[in-house]
């Protein structure tokens, strides 16, 4: 009896180190995107601690100089701010991108995984046809062995 030997294996086996790889992207992916967060939530805290500076002082009186500078740097944080949210957004689509390319490669390695069962299920059928003709041969020799020995 022959081994069983599914003919598009090593392609399947090429699909789930492709589909492996793309996830190991997507978790890189992620991880960048939870680091810009948390960028843009420190920035947002830092920009509070500024913009209350800010008003302490122009309630208790502040140099022009001094006022000036203080708005610059909040509207800079305020740039850089808006900077974040752009790289934020691109790394949403990109990670959505990412999670669509991952789906493609799961539906293509799942369709492969219904044809190696299907291909395993005609394999054991033909096995079990096989091995039922090897018994209806030796049951019809054992029969037609013992009819000559009586004759």
């Amino acid at each position: 009896m022959k081994k069983f030997a599914f003919s598009m294996q090593k392609l399947l086996e090429y699909t789930s180190h492709i589909e492996e790889n793309e996830k190991t992207v997507l978790l890189h992916m992620r991880h960048g995107h939870k680091i810009l967060c948390g960028q843009l939530r420190d920035l947002r805290g830092r920009m509070e601690v500024y913009r209350r500076a800010y008003e302490g002082k122009c309630a208790d009186g502040i140099v022009i100089r001094e006022l000036i500078v203080l708005r610059q740097y909040l509207k800079e944080m305020e740039k850089q701010m808006e900077q974040l949210l752009v790289l934020i957004g691109e790394s949403e689509n990109a990670i959505e991108k990412q999670i669509d390319k991952i789906v493609g490669i799961s539906k293509d390695k799942h369709s492969m995984d219904k044809l190696k069962d299907k291909s395993w299920q005609a394999y054991q059928y033909e096995q079990r046809k096989n091995e039922e003709i090897l018994i209806d041969e030796f049951v019809s020799n054992a029969e037609f062995a013992s009819k000559r020995r009586f004759n």
